[in-house]
């Protein structure tokens, strides 16, 4: 449990993540997907859920992956672990769960979720680097 939370001090966008998507959900499910309609109605109903578990899956998984010194950072390596998750999510989740349909645009929802994960984490990372080089400057 020491080295998850260290994990989450060292990388805090993670911990971040992890909690706008919980956000994200219930607002969804509990707000947006009733006062909606058309085409943002169906997103939210159909494709939202499954893009924010992108995000959501990279950055739980490297919050333990982080405790190794190991972390999926490089799209290259995103992309295809979303893949992955999405097509066991959407195609062996219906045999365990009645009333589910397999659906090829939610697992690149997956992937979208994965490359907004990257995203999110890059703009971060330069931030963070801009604002140690700015505070490196003004300890001189």
């Amino acid at each position: 449990m020491k080295k998850v939370i260290k994990s989450l001090k060292d990388v805090p966008i993670n911990g971040y993540l992890i909690i706008a998507v919980i956000a994200l959900y219930c607002l969804n499910r509990f707000l947006l997907k009733e006062h909606t309609t058309g085409w943002v109605n169906y997103l939210l109903r159909c494709h939202f859920d499954d893009t924010i578990c992108g995000t959501l899956i990279v950055a739980y998984s490297n919050v333990f992956l982080n405790v190794g010194n190991r972390a999926m950072i490089r799209l290259i390596a995103i992309v295809p672990f979303c893949f992955c998750v999405g097509l066991i999510w959407e195609f062996a989740a219906p045999l365990v769960r009645k009333g589910t349909t397999p659906d090829w645009i939610d697992v690149g929802c997956y992937v979208l979720g994965g490359i907004l994960y990257w995203g999110i984490f890059m703009l971060c990372s330069r931030i963070d680097k801009k604002q140690n080089k700015k505070d490196d400057v003004s300890s001189e």
